[in-house]
């Protein structure tokens, strides 16, 4: 059992859902979190702010030199360029390799939080993508996480790794799923071209759970997942329902996708222009273009015993909760 487990990402979204089960999932265990910038503390968990560019900040780190288990989740997932995206991807993850690297004891086990984008879209609808099919990332961001996925894969100091892929995950915290909720204030349920789009999908609890799971099983060490509920939605089930758990009447609006690129290309120049980082860019249209980002969870279910609990429309309706609750929505 891990004694001391270090966190990274842990003010992200996947990262708080995460550290609110640890200590449930340890109980007992020293939990750290490593931070870019000073933040409060949470009872029972200390903050550590360090630079992730900077190897010295992270040898000199001492939770990284005790860490028995690491949940590796800093990282971006928006970005003008793709050198924005190798420094907040790939070179974090290579500092920290070197670091640990160096230890006199490895760690039981680096668990690194990829994405399904690293591996690429699927072909069909009845193509749902798996582990051991070649990784076709087709745009920066999936591109910069298959890098770190390699360097952690081919890390020349044996340390024991488990890679997990979340496909689109939605919950509390989550701020892009937020827009479709606030979307339904105004009854326009607006589709830029991906209303019949397919893609996999898993609540946060679900995912949070499943990468406990792995970091727990032996079967997991040296090993890749998906982790996603088993069947595939489309964008007009998911927008319906962010509509029907509202209780909300719509009128349809569908979009062509070309005003959109507009919109993204002037997102993206904002974005090299002023350095902030807008969530409408030409990298996130690129992520909706495929058919089909769909993926199987085939591999976590024998080896994990991984079963989500949440359907779409459960997930939905504790999101909604949640926003409420927060006076999001």
């Amino acid at each position: 059992m891990a004694t001391n487990i270090l966190v990274t990402g842990s003010n992200g979204f996947i990262g708080r859902n995460l550290l609110s089960l640890l200590p449930f999932a340890y109980p007992g265990a020293n939990i750290s979190c490593l931070v870019r910038s000073s933040r409060p503390e949470m009872p029972g968990v200390t903050s550590l702010e360090v630079n992730y560019a900077d190897p010295e900040s992270l040898f000199s780190c001492q939770a990284i030199q005790d860490a028995d288990l690491i949940f590796h989740i800093a990282g971006i997932t928006k970005a003008a360029s793709e050198e924005v995206f190798w420094r907040g991807n790939v070179e974090p993850m290579s500092n920290l390799l070197q670091v640990i690297g160096q230890r006199s004891q490895l760690p039981q086990r680096f668990v690194f939080i990829s994405s399904q984008a690293a591996s690429g879209p699927a072909q069909h609808i009845d193509h749902y993508k798996t582990e051991t099919e070649s990784d076709t990332p087709f745009e920066p961001y999936g591109k910069s996480k298959l890098a770190a996925e390699k360097l952690l894969i081919e890390n020349p100091f044996g340390i024991p790794y488990t890679i997990i892929r979340p496909s689109a995950v939605f919950g509390p915290y989550d701020v892009d799923f937020l827009q479709l909720f606030k979307m339904t204030k105004s009854r326009f349920n607006i589709y830029f071209g991906t209303k019949e789009k397919y893609l996999s999908v898993v609540y946060v609890e679900d995912l949070v759970e499943g990468i406990i799971q792995a970091a727990k099983s032996e079967a997991a060490i040296n090993q890749v997942f998906f982790l996603c509920n088993a069947v595939g939605v489309t964008w007009q089930e998911i927008q319906e329902g962010v509509f029907q758990v509202m209780g909300k009447d719509f009128f349809e609006i569908n979009v062509p996708a070309f005003p959109l690129k507009v919109l993204a290309s002037m997102g993206t120049c904002y974005s090299l222009l002023t350095g902030q980082q807008l969530l409408l860019n030409r990298n996130k249209i690129a992520l909706s273009e495929p058919d089909y980002w769909l993926a199987s969870n085939k591999k976590a279910r024998e080896l994990l015993d991984f079963q989500p609990k949440f359907c779409l429309l459960d997930g939905l309706i504790k999101t909604c909760a949640w926003y409420r609750d927060k006076g999001m929505i």
